[in-house]
This record gives structure tokens, sequence and C-alpha cells, in this order.
């Protein structure tokens, strides 16, 4: 994802990013693996909030209706 970002968000269009060394790094890869890092921790996020606000609401219904189908 770092390459993909790099070169679609900075304009890098060398070789892929995973051929460097984070000494030798060219900044726009650094930049865009701080993109992925952006982007895996809002799906995190997104995916733990949806978790946190729909538990609840299937244990509520479970309760009611039970587990098994009838």
């Amino acid at each position: 994802m770092t390459d993909r970002y790099a070169r679609l968000n900075h304009g890098y269009d060398k070789d892929f990013c995973a051929h460097f060394d984070y000494d030798n790094k060219p900044d726009e890869c650094r930049k865009g693996g701080d993109d992925a890092q952006n982007a895996a921790s809002t799906c995190a996020l997104v995916q733990n909030l949806i978790t946190f606000f729909a538990s609840p609401v299937v244990g509520s219904i479970s309760d009611e209706k039970g587990r098994k189908r009838e």
C-alpha cells in the first residue's frame, strides 16, 4: 500500500518503495507509508465503532428472540 499511496498521492514514479531501506527511502515513499498507516487506522476505528454499537443491538435481539429458530 505504501507504493500505491506514494504513486497516487505524492507523484512518485520510480522503483518500488519496498526496494529501499528506511535510511535511503525517498520522501514520497515515507509520505505514502504515513498515508497507508492512516488509512489502516481509520479502517480499524470504523470497524471497532461498528462492533461497539452493533453488539448491544444483536445481544438485545438475541435476548428477546433466542438464538435458535423454532
